[in-house]
């Protein structure tokens, strides 16, 4: 990222995106805006595809509650196993997280 930072995530993986829409992974590209922990959009500086041959981890929280399921990972807002596994998917792009409109107790200070 354009901060330093780094995430590294599967394909399907959901992230929460600046406009506060959660996408798969493989969507994004270079120049696109990320959500940081703080609140702040971090600029993509570069993707970097790999095969990978391992166990990787989903989180799955007991909510089935949107909000609920926001999940920081690597300093980033993505989305729990909720949103992966379909069950969230009919809202993914709902005004729910848009403009940046995201609770405060999402947020690290």
């Amino acid at each position: 990222m354009n901060s330093g930072g780094t995430l590294v995530v599967t394909t399907e993986h959901p992230i929460l995106d600046h406009d506060g829409r959660m996408r798969e992974a493989s969507t994004f590209k270079v120049g696109d805006l990320l959500v940081k922990s703080d609140g702040s959009l971090d600029p993509i500086e570069s993707i970097v595809g790999m095969t990978y041959f391992g166990k990787v981890y989903n989180v799955n929280l007991e909510s089935d509650q949107d909000l609920e399921n926001i999940v920081i990972a690597q300093g980033y807002l993505n989305g729990s196993l909720h949103f992966q596994a379909g069950v969230g998917v009919k809202k993914l792009n709902q005004a729910l997280f848009r403009k940046l409109n995201i609770p405060s107790t999402l947020i690290q200070n």
